[in-house]
């Protein structure tokens, strides 16, 4: 089987919703492919579980994962994870007294390649110290690099592209493409433009402030379920890096 897409999310700063992003991606995707999984890259935060409402479910967390060694059955792992209909979540959090940091970075690297070998689109949220980086972008096809507007947000975007530049310059050109989205209240072509000259970086969508997508999160709906700003601009991206409506598995056939 052909390893999975895995779209990458990466905040250039802190507090920009990439997580909320993340999952509303997931969300959208399952319409076009039947089964996409979130991998959370924060193994000691709340949790993705949180951020898409299922922390109530039943299912495995990393937590659980910490003894794998090698390849696993990614298939019969996706089908063990928490979510709803065809979205699926890898998440921190869980409960009980081991701390979720003890999840190593050797097994944490065995479960992202079982999954993606698994050949379901995997959509990965990833802080920028996150041990799984150096492994996840070498899997990634593509890209988002989260930013907001402020003159501190964008230099923030500007010292992680040339983070990454320095990345691709000491080893071989990146396999994935790379595209910016914006997160703000509205943005002019005028900064578009000036981004896409200064970077270099193609500007996939601007994720505007929307009220709605608050008041969801606090009704506990999974984000980017609702007809929103949240949901339209996740089709837009998905529209953008070339996901189309492929025929898939579906969530109760994952264990099959």
């Amino acid at each position: 089987m052909e390893s999975a897409e895995v779209l990458t999310v990466i905040g250039a700063s802190g507090g920009l919703g990439a997580s909320t992003l993340s999952a509303a991606l997931v969300r959208r995707w399952t319409a076009r492919s039947e089964v996409c999984v979130l991998i959370d890259g924060d193994l000691t935060g709340g949790g993705a579980e949180v951020t898409t409402a299922i922390e109530h479910r039943e299912g495995v967390r990393w937590v659980d994962l910490r003894d794998v060694v090698g390849s696993v059955d990614g298939r019969r792992l996706v089908a063990a994870l928490p979510g709803i209909e065809g979205g699926r979540v890898l998440s921190a959090g869980g409960r009980g007294p081991m701390l979720r940091s003890e999840v190593g970075v050797a097994a944490c690297t065995d479960v992202f390649d079982s999954l993606r070998g698994a050949g379901m689109p995997l959509v990965v949220d990833l802080p920028r110290w996150s041990p799984l980086r150096p492994r996840v972008l070498a899997a990634t096809t593509h890209l988002l690099l989260l930013s907001g507007l402020s003159t501190r947000a964008l230099a923030d975007l500007d010292a992680l592209v040339r983070e990454l530049e320095d990345g691709w310059a000491a080893n071989v050109a990146p396999a994935y493409r790379v595209g910016v989205v914006t997160r703000g209240r509205r943005i002019g072509s005028e900064v578009i433009d000036a981004i896409e000259g200064h970077l270099g970086v193609p500007h996939l969508a601007h994720v505007a402030d929307d009220r709605r997508v608050a008041a969801a999160a606090e009704r506990g709906e999974w984000p980017g379920s609702l007809r929103d700003g949240l949901r339209a601009t996740a089709e837009a991206i998905l529209d953008r890096v070339g996901v189309r409506h492929t025929p898939g598995v579906r969530a109760g056939e994952v264990a099959s």
